[in-house]
């Protein structure tokens, strides 16, 4: 990691981790993520806004944050000279996904940016070197990414298992993946009195309308002129992709003051960027087990959830109980479990009354009696 960082995120007491760009300048009532020490918000016209303890300050504080490939950069930490490589074969073969080259093969196929193709036997550009060039579609990114994320938090949440790594880094990854995953990704559309039209993509977890407000009141000041707006395409729960759209697109970015999320677009990429919105919110996959994990906000309460299980393991050893089922109770779908249920299973298939009223009348949970169900469903033929 590279040192002299600034620390941009403080912890406030509900363990909530907040930017410095929400707060004012001087003493806070937030901690060092790392350290607890109290922080003040140094907000001057010299360097970044940043934090600094209001003590000692901490080494891990000062250590640069990990950067995400695929929304920090994209050059995928492939070497320079490999980026170059790929990047003059797009524009000079566009929409080629096959390499063709003998030149670099050898380095290629160690970055793992060609692959041999099992159906034609030739050399195929990758994910990742179709994500440096910009020309892997927004529906495969986002496979790609939701992948990655994935991957660093488990590799992460390993790290501070085995005391290899502050829990720091760990709840600073999954408040930055959560951020990513519970916005937005928005297309809006302002013409200009003029008759000019730009387009802006970015991201919002907040009401679109409220975000497409606040673009309007900017470009009103900045254009002095009234402009008119309309949100053309939205990708909830996809706030990750927002940085990639504008990389595909960076060769129609139309810089506005210190604005770099504008573009200027003829017909027809218009009508390719809207279409790949289109593509993208109707495929996008509910979110899997692990990735609601970081999503719902869940990882902030695992430490206390776990702390909990261990003293209730330590008070019923303590109490001399016995863990899990009582004894002489039958597991669901083993292989007694049709003596011991059999007569739920004659009120099921009696099929006049309620899962409810059949828990009650054999003194099972309703719970026990939707098992049982679906373990004679599964039994019953076609």
């Amino acid at each position: 990691m590279t040192s002299n960082a600034f620390l941009t995120l403080g912890k406030a007491t509900d363990g909530e981790l907040i930017t410095i760009d929400v707060v004012n300048s001087g003493k806070t009532d937030l901690s060092c993520p790392f350290c607890a020490v109290p922080l003040i918000a140094a907000k001057g016209l010299v360097n970044i806004h940043h934090f600094r303890h209001d003590g000692e300050t901490c080494h891990e504080s000062l250590q640069q944050l990990p950067q995400i490939p695929g929304w920090d950069h994209f050059h995928l930490c492939a070497p320079d000279f490999l980026v170059n490589v790929l990047q003059n074969y797009a524009e000079a073969h566009p929409g080629e996904v096959f390499w063709y080259e003998p030149k670099h093969v050898r380095d290629l196929l160690k970055h793992n940016l060609i692959e041999t193709d099992s159906y034609t036997g030739k050399y195929r550009l990758t994910d990742a070197a179709l994500i440096i060039t910009g020309q892997l579609s927004l529906s495969k990114f986002s496979n790609w990414f939701r992948r990655q994320l994935t991957a660093r938090i488990h590799r992460k949440s390993q790290l501070v298992a085995n005391n290899e790594l502050h829990r720091a880094h760990f709840e600073i990854e999954a408040w930055r993946q959560q951020q990513l995953m519970m916005a937005t990704t928005y297309l809006f559309e302002l013409t200009l009195d003029s008759g000019e039209v730009i387009y802006k993509v970015g991201r919002t977890r907040r009401e679109v309308n409220v975000r497409l407000a606040e673009v309007m009141s900017e470009m009103k000041a900045h254009f002095n002129q009234d402009i008119s707006t309309k949100v053309l395409r939205l990708i909830p729960y996809g706030g990750y992709l927002e940085q990639y759209v504008l990389y595909r697109y960076r060769l129609s970015k139309r810089e506005i003051g210190k604005h770099q999320e504008y573009l200027s677009l003829d017909a027809s990429a218009l009508k390719q960027l809207k279409a790949a919105f289109t593509r993208v919110a109707n495929d996008l996959a509910p979110f899997d087990k692990d990735e609601r994990f970081i999503a719902t906000g869940r990882w902030r309460y695992e430490p206390k959830r776990l702390d909990a299980v261990r003293k209730g393991i330590r008070q019923t050893i303590q109490s001399g109980s016995s863990f899990g089922r009582p004894k002489g109770t039958i597991k669901v779908g083993g292989e007694e479990w049709r003596k011991q249920y059999q007569y739920v299973i004659d009120l099921l298939e009696a099929g006049n009354l309620t899962q409810e009223k059949i828990a009650r009348l054999t003194l099972n949970s309703t719970s026990t009696v939707k098992r049982v169900k679906k373990v004679i469903s599964k039994e019953t033929p076609e």
